[in-house]
């Protein structure tokens, strides 16, 4: 699969687009930066995707940034 752009990522997660920039600046998910565009690692989605899901977590819980 080509890689993500963030609109993509923000879709497939269900967030704001800053707040993917945001995810990603903080090096939660796997990315190149070209220039000011963003090209996300599907593979990295895929992961953080399940890594929440498989906690029970949403996208609002303050302990979703926390480390297990």
């Amino acid at each position: 699969m080509p890689w993500m752009t963030t609109d993509e990522v923000a879709e497939e997660l269900g967030y704001h687009i800053e707040g993917v920039r945001m995810m990603l600046r903080a090096g939660r998910l796997k990315a190149r930066k070209y220039g000011r565009m963003w090209l996300v690692d599907p593979d990295s989605v895929r992961e953080f995707k399940a890594w929440i899901e498989a906690r029970g977590l949403s996208k609002h819980d303050p302990r979703r940034g926390q480390p297990d």
